[in-house]
């Protein structure tokens, strides 16, 4: 399935709040519209809400050679768990599915989980991904996951944009 995506990388999540949250993905140039079909169920049937990117940003310059799509669902529900799904060009089958759960509701008293790590060891230095990693990913509960740092050990010495999205892309689409 990944040579049919016409992601490079993602989707992620972040920015989440009670009724909102924050999606990206890096998506190919040729993409000239997005959207993020937002639901209950994994079937995308329960309390559907549909948004259009809020930017489809290219590098004028041209030098990174994909898109970033940035989506903001708003207007959901405190404490509940979405799954969504990116149609790229009016195809939501181009891209890997996703799922975040909203925070509590904001002045409200709740338990939640979260996760944290840092050194996202690549093939480079001998491994695959951290064991910490495949246990974080085992869990559904979680609210959200903190990354610490060292996601990439690309070292970019250059002050380019380029090659610190390309570092991140070839992180984040890592399957290993």
């Amino acid at each position: 399935m990944a040579e049919s995506l016409r992601t490079q990388a993602g989707p992620w999540c972040g920015g989440l709040t009670d009724s909102s949250v924050v999606i990206r993905a890096s998506v190919l140039r040729s993409v000239t519209r997005a959207r993020a079909i937002v639901a209950e169920d994994e079937s995308l049937t329960t309390n559907v809400t549909v948004h259009d990117a809020v930017s489809l940003w290219a590098d004028p310059r041209r030098s990174y050679r994909h898109k970033i799509a940035t989506f903001v669902p708003t207007g959901l529900q405190a404490a509940t768990r979405y799954l969504f799904r990116l149609e790229l060009d009016g195809d939501a089958n181009k891209a890997l599915p996703g799922s975040f759960r909203t925070a509590p509701a904001l002045g409200t008293g709740a338990g939640f989980r979260f996760a944290l790590s840092s050194c996202a060891k690549p093939k480079l230095f001998g491994g695959t991904r951290p064991e910490a990693y495949k246990a974080i990913a085992g869990m559904s509960d979680l609210l959200f996951f903190f990354h610490l740092g060292d996601l990439h050990y690309k070292n970019v010495d250059d002050e380019s944009l380029e090659p610190r999205l390309e570092a991140y892309d070839d992180t984040l689409r890592r399957e290993g």
